[in-house]
């Protein structure tokens, strides 16, 4: 055994109190403190680990709410337009031959006055204007602009035929970004396929224009296949309206494209006063961080508010709101919402850390009891001896600490919610860690100091710790959390923002919860102790030493079991949580939007052929009338044959399969229509009124699903067959529902003449902000419970390392009275495994309890149906008991091997 020499204790001084600081520096014991750690690898190994896991802990909060609000940022970017992103201005825009406005210093009058300007010019004017405002902001694109007139009549002079409607619109880049059919030469106009088809025009022909009776002619440069009849494409979102219109059922006017000075021509001769012009930059958001967007939001506002006001034809006040204006403080509401609960989960980390760190303290006065006996003896105080405890932890607990906030940074930039970390992130864990790791080793000296002095028998404080009936106060705590989250309806709550917000007791329930019940379990399991030494006494070998090594230790092994039981139990937890919220997202979305992809038809049009076997029509209609009693309700109108091939359902949403519904809902008893009635209550039987119809169906109701394809919340559904209303309403709308990828579907409908709008896919809603930032705080959760779970590993290696000596003496003297090699491992195999499988049932039972009382309250889509659902992680279970077993066997293989390697006499002797 390695340890410090006794001349070094004879040389310690035993002085005065105001020169024993400086006694003890100078002491060689004392110099010598920080490499003497090295003598012993197992206490090196306990502290190195015990502080590599207190500064993960510590360093990832700052870190993980860097990394989810950078991300929900990328994210929040991603779906929206561009060029409403960023830097957008919109203003009208007269392109009269001359403009009967005037502008401060227009035309060199200076002053107040100046001369009328063409509408030409007072576009340029105005783009300066944009040009000068964003001058110096960076992180913003290049600038698109875009002019459109106001709506006209077209037609084919040489063929005597008008179209419907039309609109002259350019935008800076426009080619590149249409489908071109036929090709001409020279400027003019691009004119939609369905338009030309209908005019009978082709390129080089001419086609006449006319607004208000004003009239003139333009060539045609060239065909384009109509934007309507194409994926929506991200170079038109900010201009949606025009493209795509405003009715679902009615198709906006055709657009001719043109370049911007051909517009500006056709424009003048035909008077147009009421063109619009707008101004788009939009923002670079690649690696843009959440503190680059606030001050960009706060540049963009600035530059916006500072652009001129021209009489008569101004600049919109504000021009146009920039979305990452509202995007920023969103993300930031959201983030607010998990940071709390993040911080919360890795104070529970850090304090299992530090309390590790304090055992350690403990275990290192055992393997050094001998020469602190001596430094005793010779009138050194605790507080000296903890002191030197210190100096030698220094070094290690460093080192731990530097590797550990590496290890912080480098995991959340893998497996947090994005890789991208604010500038400041890295410098606040690094900062969370000093003063950590600082509290970690007061505490680790303060244990030594305590150890000493109840040692001497004079720690009153280690008594009543000791006597503390702990598992109680944690009840306590457990049931006025467990009363504030039922009387204030604590959950993932909707604000007065609009915003969800998670209560910090769901988080910290689990942890009081599994910590309470395992505490309180092990205080009935010590009573078990007997009867389990009584059942080893009649049973093989193994099973004898392992029973008896276990009554005899039952204070640190029930202390291994509570350790065990929590760690598992918040990994256990955590894994339920993410769990359920999965898969009540993914069913919230998927009944929101009716399936995996939805997409807006006009009334009348069928779905493709080559969607026949994977899709379904849905007609919706709001505001229908039922007698008697005038209740509103909304009427879903469903296909029975094709109704189970695209819609999604879950077998949670009725008692019926979906089959045997869909097959109630085609019956024809006499008694009217067959419907289904969702999301409220109607009466069992009445009428049907339609809105804009005379049309009167009698009903009766068949069956009450809990859940149903594009339910919505607050809102009474009747679902019927489709094929017994007579007339497809002009104001209903119909929606295409299909299972598979957005892109595939989309793709499908682009190749077919059916125009369509508005896809969106289950995959869209369920990454909804607050569903996200919840499913990153319960990932954060789970990664917290792995990480406790090393602390379990730790907390193994010291058991064993504690109950050593005594294992080698008994060990020694089993062999002599003939037990086999394999007989004492398989006993160490049986004891280690038992308290670790009791720990890890523990745990998990408790935790499922647990998440099954707050399930209900963790909704990460509130504002949709169905109720969040509830789901068992069983494969984590199995896999985690797994690990513990295969731990188990690997510590029962090292300590065998410690033991045949012992030196008996030497191990009696310090023993003694």
């Amino acid at each position: 055994m390695a340890e410090v020499g006794a001349s070094e204790v004879a040389r310690t001084p035993a002085r005065g109190r105001g020169s024993r600081l400086i006694g003890w520096l100078s002491n060689p014991a004392w110099a010598r403190a920080p490499i003497l750690l090295r003598r012993y690898p197992g206490l090196l190994a306990a502290v190195f680990g015990a502080g590599f896991v207190l500064a993960l802990v510590s360093a990832s909060p700052p870190l993980f709410v860097s990394s989810a609000e950078n991300q929900a940022l990328q994210a929040s970017i991603a779906k929206l337009c561009p060029w409403t992103v960023g830097y957008a201005v919109g203003a009208y825009q007269p392109l009269t031959p001359v403009v009967p406005i005037t502008l401060p210093g227009a035309g060199g009058g200076g002053g107040g006055g100046g001369n009328p300007i063409s509408g030409e010019q007072l576009f340029q004017i105005r783009d300066g204007a944009v040009n000068r405002s964003v001058a110096g902001i960076s992180r913003l694109g290049p600038k698109v602009v875009t002019v459109f007139g106001s709506i006209a009549q077209a037609s084919n002079p040489d063929a005597g035929r008008t179209a419907p409607l039309v609109r002259l619109i350019t935008r800076d880049g426009f080619e590149s970004h249409i489908s071109v059919l036929q090709r001409g030469s020279g400027p003019g106009v691009w004119v939609p396929d369905d338009t030309a088809a209908f005019l009978k025009i082709k390129p080089g022909d001419t086609i006449g224009l006319n607004i208000g009776g004003a009239t003139t002619r333009t060539k045609v440069a060239g065909i384009y296949r109509s934007l309507i009849k194409q994926p929506p494409a991200t170079f038109w979102c900010s201009q949606t309206t025009v493209v795509y219109g405003l009715d679902p059922n009615s198709a906006p006017p055709a657009l001719l494209l043109t370049d911007r000075q051909t517009l500006f021509d056709l424009e003048n001769k035909l008077k147009d006063n009421n063109a619009s012009v707008s101004w788009e930059f939009p923002v670079r958001g690649k690696n843009l961080t959440f503190p680059e967007a606030e001050t960009l939001a706060a540049q963009i506002n600035h530059a916006q508010l500072q652009l001129p006001s021209f009489g008569g034809g101004a600049f919109s006040a504000p021009p146009r709101i920039s979305q990452l204006e509202s995007t920023v403080p969103q993300v930031g509401t959201t983030i607010n919402q998990i940071r709390s609960p993040a911080y919360s989960v890795a104070l529970a980390g850090r304090l299992v850390a530090l309390l590790v760190l304090a055992a350690i303290g403990f275990y290192w006065l055992d393997r050094r009891r001998r020469e602190a006996a001596l430094y005793s003896a010779k009138g050194v105080g605790p507080f000296a001896i903890a002191s030197k405890a210190a100096l030698e932890m220094l070094i290690p607990l460093a080192a731990a600490s530097v590797a550990g906030w590496f290890a912080a940074v480098w995991l959340v930039r893998w497996l947090g919610p994005g890789s991208l970390l604010s500038s400041t992130a890295p410098t606040s864990a690094a900062q969370a860690v000093l003063w950590t790791a600082v509290i970690g080793l007061f505490l680790l000296a303060a244990a030594v100091a305590l150890a000493v002095r109840n040692a001497e028998g004079g720690a009153l404080g280690a008594k009543v710790a000791s006597r503390t009936p702990w598992d109680l106060v944690i009840l306590a705590l457990l049931g006025a959390s467990l009363y504030e989250m039922l009387t204030r309806g604590g959950g993932t709550v909707n604000t007065s923002t609009g915003q969800t917000s998670v209560d910090i007791l769901l988080i910290l329930f689990p942890i009081l919860f599994v910590g309470g019940a395992s505490a309180l379990a092990a205080r009935f399991l010590r009573r078990l102790l007997p009867r389990l030494r009584r059942f080893g006494a009649k049973r093989s070998p193994s099973v004898f030493l392992a029973t008896r090594r276990l009554t005899a230790a039952s204070g640190i092994a029930l202390a291994l079991i509570v350790a065990v039981a929590l760690a598992v139990g918040i990994l256990a937890y955590a894994a339920t949580l993410s769990a359920s919220t999965e898969a009540s997202a993914d069913a919230k979305a998927k009944v929101f939007v009716g399936s995996d992809v939805r997409a807006t038809l006009l009334i009348g049009a069928s779905a493709p052929r080559s969607l026949a076997n994977t899709s379904t029509i849905i007609r919706e209609q709001d505001s229908v009338a039922l007698q008697p009693g005038e209740q509103t309700v909304s009427v879903l109108e469903v296909d029975p044959a094709t109704f189970e091939k695209g819609a999604f359902w879950d077998r949670s949403f009725a008692k019926e399969p979906v089959g045997d519904l869909m097959d109630s809902l085609k019956s024809t008893d006499g008694s009217g229509l067959p419907a289904l009635v969702v999301g409220g209550s109607v009466p069992s039987s009445g009428a049907i009124k339609f809105a804009r119809s005379n049309d009167i169906y009698r009903y009766h109701v068949v069956a009450s699903p809990d859940a149903f394809p594009l339910q919505t919340q607050n809102q009474t559904y009747l679902v019927v067959d489709a094929s017994r209303i007579h007339r497809e309403l002009p104001d209903a709308i119909s929606y295409l529902v299909a299972k598979g990828d957005l892109g595939a579907v989309t793709r499908a409908l682009s190749r077919t003449s059916t125009p369509f709008r508005a896809p969106v896919s289950a995959d869209e809603v369920r990454n909804a902000p607050t569903a996200v930032a919840l499913t990153w705080l319960y990932g954060y959760l789970l990664a917290m419970g792995v990480v406790t779970g090393l602390i379990v590993l730790a907390a193994l290696v010291m058991y064993l390392a504690a109950r050593q000596r005594g294992r080698v003496v008994s060990y020694a003297l089993a062999r002599r009275m003939g037990l086999r090699a394999a007989q004492h491992r398989r006993s160490l195999v049986y004891e280690v495994a038992g308290m670790l499988f009791i720990g890890s049932i523990l745990g998990a039972g408790f935790a499922a309890l647990g998440a099954r009382l707050v399930t209900s309250k963790l909704d990460p889509l509130p504002n949709l149906p169905p109720p969040a659902l509830f789901r068992l992680p069983w494969v984590l279970y199995l896999v985690t008991i797994a690990v513990l077993l295969v731990a188990s066997w690997v510590g029962a293989r090292i300590a065998q091997r410690g033991a045949q390697r012992a030196n008996v006499a030497e191990v009696m002797r310090v023993a003694a």
